[in-house]
């Protein structure tokens, strides 16, 4: 295995990483990596994204680090005076505006160097604008302790426990934080670029002890998936431990690396790994309101509609087809 840190004029981190020398003239499918984080927080270390998994396969791994929060690759600010419209960390201009809002009057890295990091991170989001903050929410529609009860009410003012109404409230956040925006992306995907495959999955893979995100933000009393558990299966990270091939553990780490392999490869994740099921790719045709279907990855791993059509039909009609997607 080898690997190298690419660090040019002073821009993102890059990490390569294959089990051939770098120069070996065997033409490989490369992974990229993009951690999560909400543009917030996030990092592309060895500590939560080790590429021992993938080093079993014929690939070239790649992730890197980009910035972040008010310093982000992707602020952007309504008033065209600022010269802001978007995508701002790539073009090397967010570090103008900060400096600029707490006092700057030399050059702007320098400027900043000096600054205690205590003030350049209380005054992030001061940058915005009332409106800006309000459009920037990150739960427009916040959960609400209802006035009077009705016949759906879920939380109600009358006798409201947290026991009787938690899972409700999860399975709701859920709804709108993950499964309509990925709804929604792939509705628009299949809208505009239709010719180009789209393969849909859902990871309910649960186990006791490698669930880790789960484990982490939840405890280990808690049963289920939680967002970004799949994580642990694609790479190897500090909390995770040797396991036997015979574990259910082991052979969702070898279908998940299979997928993802096969797909670098050649564009299709079906592989070994899946057979005897087919993962099809997205097809509904010129019909946008037909249920998707996706794989459901389980220790069976069935090719199904999503379960949550229903649902998910609700939080459609919260929008005019223009801003569906």
């Amino acid at each position: 295995m080898t690997g190298s840190n690419i660090n040019n004029n002073n821009k993102n981190n890059k990490n390569v990483t294959s089990k051939y020398y770098l120069t070996n003239s065997k033409a490989l499918p490369v992974m990229v990596w993009i951690y999560g984080g909400g543009f917030q927080f996030g990092e592309a270390s060895r500590d939560i994204y080790a590429p021992a998994y993938f080093m079993q396969r014929d690939v070239v791994q790649l992730t890197f680090v980009y910035r972040l929060g008010v310093f982000g690759e992707f602020l952007s600010l309504d008033d065209p005076d600022l010269q802001i419209p978007g995508n701002v960390g790539l073009k090397v201009q967010t570090m103008y505006r900060m400096a600029c809002h707490i006092g700057y009057k030399a050059t702007v890295h320098r400027y900043l160097a000096k600054q205690r990091r205590r003030r350049v991170v209380l005054k992030d989001r001061s940058l915005l604008t009332k409106e800006e903050q309000f459009i920037n929410l990150l739960f427009a529609f916040g959960p609400a302790i209802e006035p009077y009860e009705s016949e759906e009410c879920v939380i109600n003012g009358a006798n409201p426990h947290a026991k009787n109404t938690i899972s409700e409230f999860l399975h709701l956040m859920t709804e709108r934080t993950f499964w309509h925006g990925i709804h929604r992306a792939i509705k628009a995907r299949t809208a505009y670029a239709g010719e180009t495959p789209t393969y849909y999955y859902r990871f309910d893979f649960d186990s006791k002890f490698f669930n880790h995100f789960r484990n982490l933000k939840c405890g280990r009393s808690v049963k289920g998936v939680c967002h970004a558990d799949e994580i642990s299966y694609l790479f190897y990270n500090i909390n995770a431990e040797k396991l036997s091939p015979t574990t259910r553990e082991y052979k969702c780490i070898q279908r998940m690396v299979g997928m993802w392999y096969n797909f670098a490869l050649s564009s299709n994740p079906n592989c070994k790994e899946v057979a005897p099921t087919k993962w099809e790719p997205v097809n509904v045709g010129s019909d946008l309101r037909k249920p998707l279907k996706l794989l459901n990855i389980n220790d069976e791993i069935p090719f199904m509609y999503v379960p949550i059509n229903d649902k998910l039909s609700v939080w459609d009609s919260l929008y005019t087809k223009e801003y569906l997607y």
